[in-house]
């Protein structure tokens, strides 16, 4: 069998384990109906490249197209699902959540449309900050959600990024890199000090591709805000193409008092993180007192059928 086509193979049988795993479906006809989004999807990817709408949470709707973002999406609708129901249940409306890497705009939906939080979505990538821009639209947010067409670092400036990666697009760390790579854009970067400004966010989150510590490393005033409850990180190692050890990063935010969590939707707790865990995103948070208050009395979110 020709290595690619082993590689698909072995692509398609972990989706389809995502799927079979994942905590909304675990019930028969939970995970008959994702499987049917499964194969919509891919039949769709074969026989067309239009984007599909989609029935988000609640009453909120997702633009997505294939080779640019939201598959899981399609899946299961919380692909990233302890993180994205703490999204929803924590924050309240008017609340600031700050979107660092937004890509086509899935927090942003969760926060904006689902909790009726203010947003400011920042996305540097056109392919993916078109969608994010029509599916802040498509929700009616135009008023409550900023979308800023950035990278965000340590310092003001600009940056050259990917443009061809997916969901995988990232800042090129050094100028060899650059050469190497097929696609470049450049983009105005930002710290998120000077993106937020006097505003105060009450949850940040960081999905950069490894590039986190870049930003964090610009945010002093937000990470010491009094406001800021909770940040959720991305990392799993990719900090490691900038040089970057991401044992660091987690000390560094602790040192601003924030500690590491896992949260569990269904019941709505919380419990200490063993960082050794291998996991793709960390939730940090300052006062984990106010944020299971907060927690506790958020009302139900629905996502295909189900209440969380």
């Amino acid at each position: 069998m020709p290595v690619n086509e082993d590689r698909s193979l072995g692509e398609l049988r972990a989706r389809l384990r995502f799927v079979w795993r994942h905590p909304l479906c675990r019930r028969p006809g939970e995970r008959v109906a994702a499987l049917s989004r499964f194969l919509r999807w891919h039949l769709h990817g074969v026989l067309g490249a239009r984007p599909l709408l989609f029935r988000f949470v609640n009453d909120s709707k997702v633009l997505l197209k294939p080779g640019v973002a939201g598959r899981e999406t399609c899946y299961v609708g919380l692909a990233e699902f302890a993180e994205m129901a703490f999204v929803l249940h924590v924050l309240a409306p008017d609340d600031l959540f700050v979107d660092v890497g937004a890509n086509i705009g899935l927090y942003t939906i969760l926060a904006g449309a689902g909790a009726g939080a203010r947003c400011i979505a920042v996305e540097p990538v056109p392919s993916a900050r078109e969608y994010l821009t029509r599916n802040v639209e498509l929700n009616g947010l135009g008023s409550r959600v900023e979308c800023v067409t950035a990278a965000v670092g340590r310092e003001t400036g600009r940056l050259r990024l990917t443009a061809g990666l997916c969901v995988c697009n990232h800042v090129v760390p050094d100028a060899a890199a650059a050469r190497a790579a097929t696609d470049i854009l450049e983009a105005p970067a930002v710290t998120l000090d000077e993106l937020v400004g006097a505003r105060e966010p009450v949850l940040v989150k960081i999905d950069v591709e490894g590039y986190e510590s870049e930003v964090i490393a610009g945010a002093p005033r937000v990470l010491s805000g009094p406001s800021l409850l909770a940040i959720v990180v991305e990392l799993h190692g990719l900090g490691a193409r900038y040089g970057h050890d991401e044992t660091q990063l987690r000390a560094l935010i602790r040192e601003y008092g924030f500690q590491p969590f896992v949260y569990h939707p269904f019941d709505r707790t919380l419990t200490a993180r063993d960082e050794r865990a291998r996991a793709k995103n960390t939730l940090f948070i300052r006062d984990p007192a106010e944020a299971g208050a907060r927690l506790k009395r958020a009302p139900a979110f629905r996502i295909f059928g189900r209440e969380i």
